[in-house]
C-alpha cells in the first residue's frame, strides 16, 4: 500500500471475500447490497429467526449497501431484507456466521507403554519381524504372546493395539491376565477389533497385574501387521521400549 508525505489513515478492516462455511475465531463482516432504482432505498433489517427483525446495524447506509459486523460467538443461520422509501420489502437472504472462541479443554492424557514391537500376520498364519520386547509365538493357529511380567506397572488400565492399516474383517482379540503370579488362562478379558478400523482399546477390570498374555484372531487369507501393542498404566520407570 503507498505512502504519502503527511498522509495519515487507520485501517479497521483487512478481509478477505471468500466463501467459508467453517468456523473462525475472528470477526465476520455481511456487506449487503440492494438493486432500488424507484423511490430510493429506506433502510435494511436483520433476523434470526425470520419473526422478530432489528434495525441495528453498526455501519451507517452508503448508497443501497450497508455492512453487518458479528463479533460474539455463535453458530447461527442470519436473515436479512431491506426497505424502500415507498414501503416495499424486498426478498429475504441468509448467511451462516460461525465464529468459535472456546478454548479447548485438555481433559486428561493416557501412556500406552509398548511392550512389542512389530508383528506380521500373513495369509497362512505365519508370523514374523517379532519385536525385541516381546515373544510370539510362531505357529499355524492364532498369534499368542507368550505370558510376560508386567509387575512392575501400577495401575493397568488397559491394553491398547494398533494395526499397520484398517481390518478387511472383524476379528476377536483376548487378553489373560494373572493378579498373583503364575501363569493362569481362568481371567481374561473380550473384545472385537472390528472391520474397517485399526485400532483398538481392551479395558481391563484389575488395576496391578503380574502376567499378562494376549491373543488376536486369524482367519484364512486374512493379512495384518500389528504396529503397536501397549499397556495403558502408570510406570514412573525407565522402559527400553517405545512411548506413545
Amino acid at each position: 500500500m503507498g505512502d504519502r508525505s503527511g498522509l495519515k489513515y487507520k485501517i479497521t478492516y483487512l478481509a478477505l471475500d471468500a466463501e467459508n462455511n467453517s468456523f473462525t475465531n475472528g470477526n465476520i463482516l455481511l456487506q449487503l447490497t440492494s438493486n432500488e432504482t424507484g423511490s430510493g432505498l429506506e433502510k435494511y433489517y436483520y433476523s434470526y429467526d425470520q419473526q422478530n427483525w432489528y434495525e441495528g446495524f453498526e455501519y451507517a447506509l452508503e448508497g443501497t449497501n450497508i455492512k453487518k459486523q458479528f463479533s460474539v460467538e455463535r453458530n447461527q443461520q442470519v436473515y436479512f431484507k431491506s426497505e424502500d422509501k415507498s414501503g416495499n420489502f424486498s426478498n429475504i437472504v441468509s448467511a451462516w456466521v460461525k465464529i468459535d472462541r472456546t478454548k479447548p479443554a485438555l481433559q486428561n492424557i493416557s501412556t500406552y507403554y509398548q511392550i512389542l514391537g512389530n508383528l506380521t500376520y500373513t495369509a497362512d498364519g505365519y508370523v514374523s519381524d517379532v519385536g525385541a520386547t516381546g515373544e510370539w509365538t510362531t505357529n499355524t493357529g492364532d498369534p499368542k504372546l507368550n505370558f510376560t511380567d508386567v509387575s512392575h506397572y501400577k495401575n493397568i488400565k488397559g491394553i491398547y493395539l494398533e494395526l499397520e492399516s484398517p481390518l478387511a474383517e472383524d476379528i476377536p482379540v483376548q487378553v489373560f491376565y494373572t493378579v498373583n503370579g503364575g501363569y493362569s488362562e481362568t481371567n481374561s478379558a473380550h473384545a472385537t477389533l472390528s472391520s474397517g478400523t485399526k485400532s483398538i482399546y481392551i479395558s481391563l477390570p484389575q488395576n496391578n497385574y503380574t502376567q499378562l498374555r494376549f491373543d488376536i484372531g486369524s482367519k484364512s487369507g486374512l493379512k495384518y501387521k500389528i504396529t503397536y501393542l501397549a499397556l495403558d498404566a502408570e510406570n514412573n520407570s525407565f522402559t527400553n521400549g517405545n512411548i506413545l
